[in-house]
C-alpha cells in the first residue's frame, strides 16, 4: 500500500511548477481586470458626477465580468466545466465578497480617515485590490474552478491459459468494461426494447474467460475480488424516465469510497460500495433551482458583454461631448425631455400640468424605481433614472438573447442583441426612459410563454403594462398564447396556471388607465390626456402625410432617419411573418408596429416607439450571422458610428425629442 501511495504522489517540484503557472495565469487575467478597473474608475471620476465609492463600484463590476471569461477560458481552461450554473453562481458570490473587501477598504479611508484625494484614493484602492485578489485566488481555485474528477484506474485481468483463443490475454480493461460482443449472447428484455447480455455456461475445470472479465454484482467479499456465483441480473423491466425523484430530507446519501464497518464491502457494478453519509437535500434543491437560470445567464453573458461594450461607447461619446460643451452628462441623460417629467413625478407625485399637458400621460413604473433607488442609494433622482435605464437595458439584452437562442441558436441571438443595441435611437436605452424597462419585461415574458412558465409570463406582462402606454402588447401576446394553448390542448384546461396567466397579464395596464379615468372624471380620461398632448390614433394618416412632405420640403436630419425607420418597419414585419415565428412573437410585434405607425404627432419619436419590437430584427440578425466578415464588419461598424453620432445630435443639437 505504501508503494502504491508513493507511486501516485505528485513530486513537490511539479506541484510548485503547476502552482506557479496558475499564479501567472491568474496574474495576467487579474492584471487585465485591474487595468479595466482603474480605467473605468478614472473615467467615472472625470466624466460623471459619481463620488469615489460609486465610481469604484462601477469599475469593479465591469472588471468582474471580464475576469470571469478570462479565468474560465484561459487560466482554468483545464478544470471541470460540467456545471456552468453552479460555477457562475459561485463566481458571482465570491466576486461580491471580494467587492466588499475592496470597497470596504476604500470606504474606511474616504469616510473614516478623510483620504479622498486622487492619489490617496488610488493608493488605498490598490491596497483593497490586493487583499481582494488574494481572497479570490484561494476561493476560485478551491470552489469555483475545481479540478476534473480522476478517472477510475484501469486494471489488467489475466485470462487463464486453459480457455481457448483468448488465453493469455492481458489487455487493460476498466471497471465495468463489457467483454467482446462475440463472446456473449444478447437478447431483448420484454417491454423495454433494451438488450442485456446473458453469460455463457461455465467450462468444466476452469472459469470461462468472459465470466472472469465481467464485473461481479452484489457479491460480499472480505478483501478482494471474488468471481460471481450467479448470473447477472437482467435489465429493468420498467423504462427509465427523464426525471429523478429527489429523496426526502435526511434520506439522501453520499458515497465516500470507504469500506463499510467490519472491513467488508459490497461489490456493485465492479466498484466497491461505499459508506453512506446522510446529508440534507436543501443544497441540492437550491443547486437544481439555480442550474437553469445559471446556464441561461452564462450563455447570455457574451451577448450582454458585447451589448454593454456597444452602448458604453455611445455613452462615453455623449458624456465627452456634453462635457466639452459645458453640460453635465447626468443632466443630459437623466434630466432632459421626457426624463424631466419622470423626475418630477418621482419627486412630487402626479398632478403637474404644463401648457395644458398633464403628467398623467406617463406610466408609474420608472418614477417608482427612481424614488426607490434614490432613497436606498446616495444618488439624485436623475442619476437613479440613469441607473434604472442601464439595468433595464442589460436585462433586456439578456432577455432578447434568451428568446433568440431558444428559436434560432446562440450565434443569431448574439447578433440580435448587437443589432438592438445599434438601433437609431439606441441612446435612450441608457437614459432615464422607459423603453429599456418595457423591452426587458416583455422579452422575459415572451421567453416564459415559449418555455411554458405561465405564471412568470403573466406577472412580467403585468409589470410591462405599468411601464409604457404600449406595454399592453406583452399582455396581448400572453393572452393570445394562452388562448391558443387552451384551444389546441384540452389537457391544459385542467392547469390553473394557464388560466391565471391571461388573467394577470392585462391588469397593470388596465389598472393605471382606470385610475387615470377616475382621477379625470371619465372612463376614457387617459385618452383625453393623450389627446391634450396631440397624440391620437388616426390609422397612419399623419405619418403618410409627413412622409410626403419630406419629399418636397427640407427638414431636420432626425426626421429623415425617422422616415427610414417608419418605412422599414412594415417590411420587417412582413419578413417576420414569412418566417412563421411562434404566435406570441407575431402578436407582440404586430401590436407595437400598429401603435407606432398608426399614431399621430411626434414623428421623430417613431423609432423610439418601435424599439421594444425586437422580433422585427430576427431576419436581419440571421442575415448578418450568415454574412461574410468582409461584409459584416463594415456594416456593423457603420451602424455603430451612425447610432453614436445620431444619439449625440438628438441630445445636444436637435430641437425635437429623441
Amino acid at each position: 500500500m505504501a508503494q502504491t501511495d508513493a507511486a501516485d504522489r505528485i513530486p513537490v517540484t511539479r506541484r510548485i511548477r503547476a502552482l506557479a503557472d496558475e499564479v501567472v495565469g491568474f496574474a495576467l487575467v487579474g492584471g487585465a481586470g485591474i487595468a479595466v478597473n482603474f480605467a473605468v474608475f478614472d473615467l467615472c471620476q472625470a466624466l460623471t458626477p459619481l463620488n469615489v465609492l460609486a465610481s469604484s463600484l462601477v469599475g469593479t463590476g465591469v472588471a468582474i465580468v471580464g475576469n470571469y471569461f478570462g479565468f474560465r477560458h484561459f487560466t482554468y481552461r483545464d478544470r471541470d466545466k460540467r456545471c456552468p450554473g453552479r460555477q457562475f453562481t459561485l463566481f458571482v458570490v465570491f466576486s461580491l465578497v471580494g467587492l466588499v473587501i475592496e470597497n470596504g477598504t476604500l470606504w474606511v479611508a474616504a469616510h473614516e480617515l478623510g483620504r479622498q484625494g486622487a492619489l490617496e484614493s488610488n493608493l488605498v484602492k490598490a491596497l483593497g485590490i490586493t487583499a481582494a485578489a488574494t481572497f479570490r485566488f484561494a476561493a476560485y481555485r478551491t470552489w469555483v474552478f475545481r479540478r476534473r474528477p480522476a478517472a477510475p484506474a484501469a486494471r489488467r485481468v489475466p485470462v487463464p491459459d486453459a480457455c481457448g483463443p483468448d488465453a493469455g490475454d492481458t489487455r487493460v480493461r476498466g471497471p465495468g468494461r463489457r467483454p467482446p460482443a462475440h463472446r456473449c449472447r444478447a437478447r431483448r428484455t420484454p417491454g423495454t426494447g433494451r438488450r442485456h447480455h446473458r453469460p455463457l455456461p461455465p467450462v468444466a475445470g476452469a472459469l470461462h474467460p468472459v465470466a472472469a472479465l465481467r464485473p461481479a454484482r452484489d457479491v460480499p467479499v472480505a478483501g478482494g475480488h471474488r468471481p460471481p456465483t450467479r448470473p447477472a441480473r437482467p435489465a429493468r423491466s420498467r423504462p427509465r424516465t427523464g426525471r429523478r425523484r429527489l429523496p426526502a430530507r435526511g434520506d439522501l446519501a453520499v458515497r465516500r469510497g470507504r469500506p463499510a464497518a467490519g472491513g467488508a464491502s459490497t461489490v456493485r457494478d465492479g466498484r466497491a460500495a461505499t459508506q453512506e453519509v446522510p446529508v440534507t437535500a436543501v443544497p441540492r434543491r437550491a443547486a437544481r433551482w439555480w442550474a437553469g437560470p445559471g446556464r441561461l445567464l452564462a450563455a447570455a453573458a457574451p451577448a450582454v458583454g458585447a451589448y454593454a461594450a456597444v452602448r458604453l461607447t455611445g455613452f462615453l461619446a455623449v458624456a465627452a461631448y456634453a462635457w466639452a460643451t459645458g453640460k453635465a452628462p447626468s443632466a443630459v441623460l437623466g434630466h432632459s425631455w421626457d426624463a424631466r417629467w419622470y423626475v418630477s413625478i418621482a419627486a412630487h407625485g402626479y398632478g403637474t400640468t404644463r401648457s395644458g399637458e398633464s403628467d398623467l400621460a406617463f406610466f408609474p413604473l420608472l418614477p417608482a424605481l427612481e424614488r426607490g433607488l434614490a432613497t436606498v442609494l446616495p444618488l439624485s433622482l436623475p442619476q437613479a433614472g440613469i441607473l434604472a435605464g442601464w439595468a433595464g437595458a442589460l436585462a433586456a439584452a439578456a432577455g432578447i438573447h434568451a428568446v433568440g437562442r431558444h428559436l434560432y441558436g446562440g450565434a443569431t441571438a448574439m447578433w440580435l442583441v448587437v443589432l438592438w443595441g445599434l438601433w437609431p435611437n439606441a441612446v435612450v436605452q441608457t437614459m432615464a426612459y422607459t423603453e429599456s424597462l418595457m423591452t426587458a419585461l416583455s422579452a422575459w415574458a415572451l421567453y416564459a410563454v415559449l418555455t411554458g412558465r405561465w405564471l412568470w409570463a403573466g406577472s412580467l406582462a403585468l409589470l410591462a403594462g405599468f411601464s409604457r402606454p404600449n406595454g399592453f402588447a406583452a399582455a396581448a401576446a400572453v393572452v393570445t398564447a394562452a388562448a391558443a394553448a387552451l384551444w389546441q390542448d384540452p389537457e391544459r384546461r385542467r392547469d390553473p396556471r394557464v388560466w391565471a396567466a391571461p388573467a394577470l397579464a392585462p391588469l397593470g395596464w388596465l389598472a393605471y388607465v382606470a385610475w387615470v379615468g377616475t382621477r379625470s372624471g371619465g372612463p376614457l380620461g387617459y385618452f383625453d390626456v393623450q389627446r391634450a398632448w396631440g397624440s391620437r390614433f388616426d390609422f397612419g394618416r399623419y405619418n403618410v402625410e409627413y412622409l410626403l412632405r419630406l419629399l418636397t420640403q427640407p427638414s431636420l436630419p432626425a426626421q429623415y432617419l425617422a422616415a427610414l425607420t417608419v418605412v422599414a418597419a412594415p417590411a420587417a414585419l412582413v419578413l417576420l411573418v414569412r418566417e412563421r415565428p411562434p404566435l406570441p412573437l407575431m402578436i407582440y410585434s404586430a401590436a407595437l408596429t400598429v401603435v407606432a405607425l398608426g399614431g399621430a404627432h411626434f414623428f421623430s419619436s417613431r423609432p423610439r416607439f418601435l424599439m421594444p419590437a425586437f422580433p422585427l430584427l430576427f431576419v436581419a440578425a440571421r442575415w448578418v450571422c450568415r454574412a461574410r466578415p468582409c461584409v459584416r464588419v463594415p456594416l456593423v461598424a457603420g451602424c455603430a458610428g451612425l447610432s453614436t453620432v445620431y444619439g449625440i445630435h438628438l441630445l445636444t443639437a436637435s430641437s425635437v425629442a429623441p
